[in-house]
């Protein structure tokens, strides 16, 4: 999926910005959000605060999820 570009210190992608096109699906559950990307399963999951980011077995990134903020409506919001 991605090209690198290997130089003797380090190796990094090669282009900053990828397009792909996948399928998506999105899955609201209790208090969490999740944004599925194609097919693939997460094999492992990577956290960072309330954001869970999951990686297929081939490394790719495959969905991720978010705790639903508590949102206080005001008592003078219209509708």
């Amino acid at each position: 999926m991605w090209q690198w570009r290997v130089t003797p210190d380090y190796a990094e992608p090669a282009k900053r910005d990828v397009s792909i096109s996948q399928n998506l699906a999105w899955l609201v559950e209790d208090d969490t959000v999740s944004l599925q990307f194609g097919a693939p399963q997460a094999s492992n999951f990577v956290s960072s605060g309330d954001v869970e980011f999951g990686i297929s077995e081939s490394g790719e990134l495959v969905c991720v999820a978010v705790r639903r903020p508590d949102v206080a409506v005001p008592a003078d919001y219209p509708g």
